[in-house]
């Protein structure tokens, strides 16, 4: 990838570059532990990724004329690029991209340095979960959700009870259950007398019933991979039901399922997590307080029909 004003270097005219002695620098701007891996000899490491980028930079090369070789991972990376552009930007002159990065350095038989020099990189690879039976963790899952009127934005949690996750050759499905009476308001803190009219408006029955339906339950029939889904995208296509105030609807939505590294300092063991975010009907499943395709002359009772969750579960 490049963008306007970049200079492009290609492998050779570098190694030119370096036989001729020439006065520039080469920046490796990967993370410090990539760098230590595998490196272009001679090179530096200045760290795209890190706030701090220009800072270092302005270090390794305080004169902005002097010349500037740039490289990352490989050709599909927009990391050395991106560098460069941060650079034209704040006033270097003369930036130089390698074309193809590491990855083409490597394959045309130049020297790499480094703990891992004669290991080839590879792309982060999909994470699959282990077949087997998974709980859901209680205490480290939560569900947020975020309501929306003309006038502003009510914002919660939800608790789950309970739930399980199961796991074969990369296919998931699987229950959670979430107790509704744990409804929480959070914007409204420090205003308890209005955050608990909220509360109580949400339990009844313009909302969510919770007297009646305390529970509510996603049940999860098809978890499928998407296996050309890159890091930070989400990797699962979920398909299920979601029984909600008595009613039951399909409900299909992205999932990131990605390893949980948990801390042992605080005693947290390793696990999976799933995440979601997406935006649901709540009039579907009978929460129509405010509607405006249901009601008429509402003025400012009127409340926006999609509710917006974010669901974080970790499963052991």
């Amino acid at each position: 990838m490049e963008s306007a004003g970049i200079q492009t270097m290609t492998t050779r005219e570098l190694a030119q570059w370096q036989e001729q002695a020439r006065p520039f620098i080469v920046v490796n701007v990967l993370p410090p532990e990539e760098w230590t891996r595998r490196h272009i000899p001679g090179s530096m490491n200045a760290c795209v990724y890190e706030v701090t980028f220009v800072d270092r930079m302005l270090k390794l090369a305080p004169d902005r004329n002097s010349p500037i070789v740039l490289y990352g991972a490989g050709a599909e990376t927009f990391d050395a690029p991106m560098a460069a552009e941060k650079l034209l930007y704040r006033g270097w002159t003369d930036v130089h991209v390698l074309a193809g990065g590491l990855d083409a350095w490597a394959a045309e038989g130049f020297p790499v340095e480094g703990t891992h020099a004669a290991i080839p990189d590879t792309p982060d690879e999909l994470f699959e979960p282990p077949d087997g039976g998974y709980a859901v963790s209680v205490e480290e899952s939560l569900v947020e959700w975020t309501g929306r009127s003309p006038k502003g934005r009510h914002v919660g949690t939800v608790r789950l009870s309970h739930g399980k996750l199961q796991v074969a050759e990369g296919a998931l499905n699987g229950w959670f259950e979430l107790d509704m009476r744990t409804i929480d308001n959070i914007d409204l803190q420090g205003n308890e007398e209005l955050r608990q009219l909220l509360h109580a408006h949400l339990a009844s029955e313009d909302f969510f019933l919770t007297s009646l339906f305390p529970t509510a339950k996603y049940v999860l029939d098809s978890g499928t991979m998407l296996r050309d889904a890159s890091p930070g995208s989400p990797n699962y296509e979920f398909h299920g039901r979601l029984e909600l105030r008595g009613a039951s609807h399909a409900l299909a939505f992205p999932a990131t399922v990605r390893p949980f590294d948990g801390d042992p300092a605080s005693g947290l063991e390793p696990g999976i997590s799933v995440e979601a975010h997406f935006d649901l009907d709540r009039t579907r499943w009978g929460a129509v307080y405010g509607s405006g395709k249901l009601f008429r002359h509402l003025g400012y009772h009127l409340v926006y029909d999609l509710v917006s969750f974010q669901i974080r579960l970790v499963v052991r």
